[in-house]
């Protein structure tokens, strides 16, 4: 976001629930003034089994967008095509060079790749897509951030884990994951 102030690109929030893309934007703006930022209202993105579906697009200048299914295969991939080129054409005309995609893992991840698609598929000026997670909430002040002697020894995901134990599930594959990875590379 500094660099973005001093240069004039434009970034753009999407996702976060309720307003905190509002919010986000308003504290980045005390943080840097100069700072251009357009907040774009995201879809709902349900996830049910292996398939992402998004529905509920509550953009109104979308037509005829009520559902979006990621997984292209289904029958709702018109709808999904459709907005995704009206949300690139809402890029274009908002000439927005960063896009924070706050969608949260792995629903943004798929978002962003369904983006990047149909970007690539018509004459776009460059957008750089990036997922933020959670970012939004703690940036807007809707979540609390952990005290700075656990942000300094690492154990801010601790902190997480007490205060939403839902994220438990995450947390245990991602210390399975990690410790795999170590394992396999302690030998280089």
């Amino acid at each position: 976001c500094n660099l973005s102030s001093k240069n004039s690109f434009t970034i753009g929030l999407i996702g976060g629930r309720g307003d905190v893309a509002l919010a986000t934007r308003e504290c980045l703006l005390r943080d840097y003034p100069n700072l251009k930022i357009e907040v774009l209202e995201g879809p709902e993105i349900i996830v049910s089994g292996i398939k992402y579906q998004v529905s509920s697009i509550r953009d109104k200048n979308i037509p005829d967008t009520k559902y979006i299914i990621l997984n292209t295969e289904e029958k709702q991939a018109e709808r999904t095509e459709l907005y995704f080129k009206n949300l690139v054409k809402e890029l274009q005309d908002k000439k927005i060079d960063i896009l924070f995609v706050a969608l949260g893992f792995p629903k943004q991840e798929y978002f962003i790749s369904q983006l990047s698609v149909v970007s690539s598929q018509v004459s776009v000026r460059p957008l750089i897509l990036m997922g933020v997670g959670g970012a939004f909430d703690y940036i807007s002040g809707r979540v609390q951030r952990a005290p700075l002697w656990m942000k300094e020894k690492g154990l801010e995901w601790l902190y997480r884990l007490v205060n939403e134990p839902w994220r438990y599930k995450r947390q245990l594959a991602g210390m399975s994951f990690f410790w795999q990875v170590f394992l396999d590379h302690q030998d280089n």
